[in-house]
């Protein structure tokens, strides 16, 4: 009569499977789709800023001023942002940004308002972003994150010391950023 054992090698496939088995679940639950920001040392984070500049351009695109091209337009951005200097970074920024669309639409912009014909406040209400996280653990992560640009305008006739016009821009942008069992993604949306 024959005695019936496991042969050495079903042992070794048996065995094998498990370190296999177990470096894939700790790669698995290793993985992490959290986003981290670092303070502000490290300015806003790359998401912010690419959905704040979209609602800013939403903004701009749709400012037209060309029944005042060839005039001289002294240009004053206000935000609420701290300044150490005249201008802050973000009035700088958003000032330039004014700036190259007037130029565009034939406007000329001066430094000063004695040397301006006309002069275009901007007044930003609200320009900022929020950010809404989606998590079903192990599963889904989701990153939203919403900017809006809330801008009034006021333009004057510095030479006859009256309102020309006044008017109101809002531009909404968001950003979704998705990943599957925290490892596959990014998957990126933009509105």
């Amino acid at each position: 009569m024959r005695v019936f054992h496991r042969g050495k090698g079903a042992g070794r496939s048996k065995g094998a499977a498990a370190p296999l088995l177990s470096i894939l679940l700790l790669l698995f639950l290793s993985a992490c789709a959290t986003q981290r920001y670092q303070g502000p040392i490290s300015g806003l984070s790359a998401n912010a800023q690419i959905t704040q500049t979209s609602a800013l351009g939403k903004v701009i695109e749709r400012l037209d001023l060309t029944p005042y091209s060839g005039r001289k337009i002294f240009l004053d951005v206000v935000t609420l942002t701290e300044r150490y200097t005249e201008r802050s970074p973000e009035e700088a920024f958003i000032h330039s940004w004014l700036a190259e669309k007037l130029a565009e639409q034939g406007v000329r912009i001066v430094s000063s308002p004695a040397e301006a014909d006309l002069r275009l406040t901007a007044r930003a209400r609200a320009i900022g972003v929020d950010r809404i996280r989606r998590d079903f653990p192990l599963i889904y992560y989701a990153e939203i994150t919403r900017a809006l640009a809330d801008f009034h305008f006021v333009l004057y006739d510095l030479k006859e010391e009256r309102l020309l016009a006044a008017f109101d821009r809002v531009g909404r942008a968001s950003l979704r950023e998705s990943f599957w069992f925290y490892m596959i993604g990014p998957f990126r949306t933009v509105k």
